[in-house]
């Protein structure tokens, strides 16, 4: 915008996101954020810890 290269942002060729199984979600649109980090949430939450270290051996 600031550069005046779109005149909205909505016109940016490369604003979007993508969110797995979610084509339609945008972050311009309302309920964005709310949806993206509960998604975000379950996605961390579903991984596995990583693998404990192995102590040195001294």
């Amino acid at each position: 915008m600031r550069a005046q290269l779109v005149k909205q942002e909505a016109d940016w060729p490369f604003l979007g996101t993508i969110v797995p199984g979610y084509p339609g979600l945008h972050p311009l649109d309302a309920g964005f954020w709310r949806i993206f980090w509960k998604l975000y949430v379950q996605a961390r939450e579903a991984e596995a810890p990583p693998p404990p270290v192995p102590p040195l051996s001294p």
